[in-house]
């Protein structure tokens, strides 16, 4: 989903649902990187240059940040091979930002 960005310095925010870890067998891997593609369409159909993300559902809903990580690198980089789009990738903790410069993030 997509709303106006109103008084923040974006024009738009978009909206996405990320899964509730339940161990893993729930199909979360697939629908973690279903979140990331969906928003990354999105941006591109509204003509967006940029876009940023946090490491979704990496927080309270509890998914193992590393393999949040992964996942979003993955769907990320995908997509960028065949779009052109700036993604700026916000982590919020020492562990995955190590892990984000191993995988040449930054």
């Amino acid at each position: 989903m997509l709303t106006d960005g109103f008084n923040l310095p974006a024009k738009y925010i978009i909206h996405t649902p990320g899964p509730i870890w339940q161990g893993g067998s729930k199909k979360e891997a697939e629908l973690l990187q279903a979140s990331f593609e969906n928003s990354l369409k999105l941006a591109v159909n509204h003509r967006c240059d940029s876009i940023a993300f946090p490491l979704i559902s990496s927080g309270i809903y509890g998914y193992p940040k590393e393999e949040a990580l992964q996942i979003a690198v993955s769907a990320i980089s995908s997509f960028l091979f065949q779009h052109d789009l700036l993604v700026y990738f916000v982590v919020f903790d020492k562990n995955s930002f190590c892990l984000s410069k191993k995988l040449k993030l930054v």
